[in-house]
């Protein structure tokens, strides 16, 4: 997916796996230069902090479009 200032790779065998590349975005007071999406998110989140990763926005969490929560 390509939008021109962000673009999404999907893995065609997993499409849960995404990575988006962020190019530039007018409305963001900060534009990450990645953006994925993982299954354990406090715990990456944890070790990115450990490792000095600059994180310029908090994680979250989103339900999955595969996700039965209704």
């Amino acid at each position: 997916m390509d939008h021109g200032w962000i673009v999404t790779l999907i893995d065609p065998n997993n499409p849960a796996q995404q990575l988006s590349v962020v190019l530039h975005d007018e409305t963001a007071s900060v534009v990450p230069d990645v953006s994925f999406e993982v299954d354990d998110v406090d715990g990456v989140y944890g070790l990115a902090k450990q490792m000095g990763a600059e994180i310029t926005t908090s994680s979250r969490r989103r339900p999955r479009e595969s996700d039965d929560s209704s």
